[in-house]
């Protein structure tokens, strides 16, 4: 074997181990990921949870949830449409990023938070429909008509 020969050989293993290097850092860097984005979504319902708990001004009117639209203020309307955006959003953003198992979360969270309750079912209404896409919309509407006993436009 000559001299050039011997150099590209090295120089072939080199690059090899470089790139396993790189792979393996990868795979590493997409696992951390991983658990940042799954404690990203612990954090927002946390948060979730705290803005009922924490703040005695808005668990008041967390609980007028099952009032009529007619019997709470502007202003608590207001906050009750804040914090049901927000929960949207958030599902909205874990699904494209997350994938599969959220629309059971969206699913829990519609049928258990939002249309469970008049205000919900009112909100739901009003602007829901407009802020979840086409696949969420479909889900929501289903629980609406099962939880509500009547269509969305009925």
């Amino acid at each position: 074997m000559d001299l050039i020969v011997i150099a590209q050989l090295i120089t072939g293993i080199a690059t090899l181990l470089v790139a396993s290097v790189l792979i393996y850092q990868l795979r590493i860097q997409h696992n951390d990921s991983v658990r940042d984005f799954a404690y990203q979504k612990t954090e927002h319902h946390l948060s979730r949870m705290r803005a009922v708990y924490e703040n005695k001004d808005f668990r008041k009117i967390f609980a007028k949830r099952d009032y009529d639209r007619e019997n709470i203020s502007d202003e608590e309307y207001l906050a009750l449409d804040y914090y049901f955006r927000v929960m949207i959003a958030n599902q909205n953003t874990n699904n494209r990023l997350g994938g599969e198992e959220d629309i059971g979360m969206l699913k829990f969270l519609l049928r258990n938070v939002i249309i469970s309750t008049k205000i919900g079912r009112y909100w739901y209404k009003d602007f829901g429909t407009t802020l979840l896409n086409k696949e969420f919309q479909k889900y929501a509407d289903e629980i609406y008509e099962e939880v509500n006993g009547k269509k969305i436009g009925d």
